[in-house]
């Protein structure tokens, strides 16, 4: 855990760093880096920085091996990160709808602050106890592309609950997977 949170800040740090604005994302598969949702009924749409790195999508090989597919607006405060977790092998095996309360897929999304202070309840996170999936429209290892939709159901420690619905992404992937 410890270290998928350093990889997942490490990501936020790339992220944040990177200037463009971007339009709310059609539903697409040619790997265009495209990343929205509605939170709790507000539009979601990627917006970064110096850099260009609004979206992104990260293979971490802690205790499994995952995705995180991550989303950046530098310009929202409570919710300007939605990270997507998925479980690699699954991947590689065919699974393409990975939803919440399955341990086969050990899935797992959340959304945090642009800008966290100490002792914020600004992270919201999901449990098995809480609806949620992720659905794979495209994944080509060759052409380096991994695109979906996705909806879940986050709380934070106070008990608040965020709603993401019609979430969709369409990634380039940085190079090819490992088998």
């Amino acid at each position: 855990m410890k270290k998928s949170l350093s990889y997942i800040l490490l990501s936020l740090f790339l992220m944040a760093v990177s200037c463009n604005d971007e339009e709310f994302p059609d539903p697409t598969t040619d790997g265009k880096n495209t990343f929205g949702c509605y939170i709790n009924g507000d539009e979601f749409r990627v917006k970064g920085g110096l850099t260009k790195k609004s979206v992104d999508a990260q293979y971490y090989h802690d205790m499994v091996r995952e995705i995180h597919i991550t989303g950046l607006n530098i310009d929202r405060d409570k919710f300007g990160v939605v990270v997507l977790g998925i479980n690699y092998d699954s991947l590689l095996s065919g699974t393409r709808v990975f939803s919440l309360g399955t341990d086969q897929h050990l899935t797992d999304y959340s959304i945090h602050p642009t800008r966290p202070a100490w002792g914020s309840t600004g992270l919201y996170v999901t449990d098995t106890s809480l609806s949620g999936s992720v659905k794979i429209t495209r994944f080509d290892n060759k052409e380096e592309i991994l695109s979906g939709t996705f909806e879940f159901d986050a709380v934070n420690p106070s008990g608040e609950k965020a709603e993401v619905r019609k979430g969709r992404f369409d990634v380039a992937l940085v190079g090819q997977l490992p088998d």
